[in-house]
Formats: C-alpha cells, structure tokens, sequence
C-alpha cells in the first residue's frame, strides 16, 4: 500500500467514526507504527486532520471540512450522482459547476460534446485539464476571486461579480443539506457564488447523496421553487422528505 492508498484509507476510517487511534490506523493498513506517525503528521500539517495523542480525529468545527476529507464520503454515490447529472447534457450546452466534492466528479463522465463550462473550482479545473482521450474539448472558464484552501475552490466577490456575466443552461451544485425549507451549505461565501450561478441558470440541478437529505447547513442557498432537479441515492418511495419536494415542482430523479 502506497502512501496516497494510506491515506484515503485513514481519511476513510476517520469519516465513519470521528477519531482514529493509531492502533487502529495500524490494523487497518498493516504499516507500522512508525510509518502511519509520519502519515499522522503529513495530513495534520495539510490540515486534514488534528493530533491528539495516540490518534487524530477531524478538524475544529466551524470550518468546512478539507476537499480530501470530504471526497472520500460517498465517494461512489457521488460519481453515480453526477453521471446521471452529466446525462441531461446536450451539445452546446452552457454549464455553471459549483466547488463540491459531488459535482467534482462531472469532470470524468461529462459527456464527449461541446460544452461551456464556467466554475470556481480548482479541483475539477484540474481535473479537466488532465482528462485525455476527448474529441471535443470543452471550453472551462475558472472565476476569479480568492482562494479557500480547505475548500480547493474560489470565493469571495470576485466569484460573484465574474458569474454575473454568463448565462448558463445549466447550474450544478453540490449542497451540505436538504430540507423542505430549502437547500444548505455550510460557508456564506460558497452560497453566494451558489446563488449567482441559480440566478443566472435556466434550469437548476442539486446532487445530494444521503446524507445530505433532512439535514441543515449553516447559510440557506435558496428555497426549494429554485430548484428544477434533485439528483439523489435516496429512494422517494421511502422517504417522507422527497414526494414533498416534488409536489412543490422539484423533479426528484433516483439513482440505486
């Protein structure tokens, strides 16, 4: 096991429990004591996560969680989230794409077409950038602004101001909660990019997993008659939540 394949695994264990001792960082990857202390000390430093002594566990709240930490949850139905989203797409297609971990994963399945993409976010720039094998190149437009680290994305007025100039077919947004009141995240300045990119949108898709439905976030994006779909693992046979949403005109469209 390599160091990146340590890591994801460590980040993974801490987002099912909140803490991992280093013991259990010893089982769960066979290294030994010395080499998973190292792995400790790399992520504390990149702000992953926090020491203490004998574990780690995750950052002080009142922040967002760092990009990695949060890319590792779901990750599966994330990427199922957005190849469903990536299915609506038509050539020509202008899309704004939030800074979230879910909407990150468009960058490997967004369809083989022209495309105009205008996003603040860094990962998934990156990420198209080193994708290969496309015929059709898209356009990617990264706002200014400044950066938020943890995040791995732009924000601020810069963000703001450069998204008032387009006008896209499409918005795509990851949120931290889904509520018969509205939709969530946890940062002010993230949610007023969020909101630019609904203003200036014809047709405005959520991608959500599980755990995101029923929960609150820190700043309202907006309320739910701003939102055309939601794309959710959660079955709305089984949810009291989502034939609610529907009925106020919100296509709910169910990924396994």
């Amino acid at each position: 096991m390599n160091v990146r394949e340590r890591h994801e695994q460590i980040i993974q264990a801490l987002s099912e429990r909140g803490t991992l001792s280093m013991r259990r960082a010893v089982e769960l990857t066979g290294a030994s004591e010395i080499t998973i202390r190292r792995d400790f000390a790399a992520l504390a430093e990149a702000g992953v996560v926090e020491r203490f002594r004998g574990g780690i566990g995750l950052p002080a709240g009142g922040q967002m969680s760092p990009f990695v930490f949060r890319q590792v949850r779901f990750s599966e139905e994330k990427a199922a989230l957005a190849r469903r989203a990536a299915g609506l797409l038509k050539p020509d297609d202008a899309l704004f794409i939030d800074g979230g971990t879910t909407t990150y994963h468009l960058a490997t399945c967004l369809p083989d077409f022209p495309l105009q993409i205008f996003t603040n976010s860094l990962r998934f720039a990156e990420a198209m950038g080193a994708r290969k094998g496309l015929k059709s190149t898209p356009n990617v437009y990264l706002s200014g602004g400044k950066v938020h680290a943890r995040g791995g994305l732009l924000v601020g007025p810069g963000v703001v101001n450069g998204f008032q100039q387009y006008h896209a077919t499409w918005a795509f947004l990851s949120v931290a909660g889904v509520t018969e009141q509205g939709f969530y995240n946890t940062d002010e300045e993230i949610a007023a990019a969020e909101r630019v990119m609904i203003r200036n949108a014809d047709k405005v898709v959520i991608l959500a997993d599980r755990s995101k439905i029923g929960r609150y976030a820190l700043c309202s994006i907006c309320p739910i008659d701003q939102v055309d779909y939601l794309i959710t693992d959660v079955d709305p046979a089984r949810s009291t939540l989502l034939p609610k949403l529907a009925k106020q005109g919100v296509t709910v469209l169910h990924v396994p």
